[in-house]
């Protein structure tokens, strides 16, 4: 993700560090080391400006959050919550808009896993490898994605959300 994947992007940055070498050579010939240091502020910033533009299109790409927040909170109640089993970072209550809670333990997300609930749980796809067998038989994986380097999915109990969310809207 901090890195350019983009050819243009890598080219760019490349050139703007070939010429702020050059640049700096040839003040510190002339021992001119404002200059220089000037210099290497500017190619600097000029890095930065590129990675300000691109960075978050990669950021947006690699970890959609967004997405995968939306098919949880379309299947939990306003009033509902959302587990994250073992943890969830801040950026997802931003996208959530719904109570998070997090179990941190294998017991506790087996006992919750274990009845019909309005509540929907993300994991990691191989924590719910690890649960699924233990789960009641209502409880299905409602979405899948690839968040940065792990595989997540968003389990919800089939039939007991949307009633929930039929009776919130009454």
């Amino acid at each position: 993700m901090y890195w350019p994947d983009r050819a243009w992007e890598r080219g760019l940055i490349a050139l703007l560090l070939t010429l702020g070498a050059v640049q700096v050579r040839r003040l510190a010939r002339r021992e001119a080391f404002i200059g220089v240091a000037v210099s290497v502020a500017l190619v600097l910033g000029a890095i930065e400006a590129v990675e300000g533009v691109t960075s978050p299109l990669r950021r947006a790409r690699d970890y959609d959050v967004p997405a995968l927040a939306a098919v949880a909170a379309a299947h939990v109640p306003p009033d509902g919550t959302v587990i994250g089993y073992p943890d969830l970072s801040l950026e997802w209550d931003v996208y959530l808009r719904r109570r998070v809670r997090e179990i941190g333990s294998i017991d506790g997300v087996v006992r919750l896993l274990g009845a019909p609930s309005r509540d929907v749980v993300i994991m990691p796809a191989q924590r719910w490898a690890d649960v699924a067998g233990r789960a009641g038989p209502a409880w299905r994986i409602l979405a899948a994605r690839r968040i940065g380097d792990r595989d997540m999915v968003v389990v919800g109990c089939e039939g007991c959300a949307q009633g929930a969310v039929d009776h919130a809207r009454n």
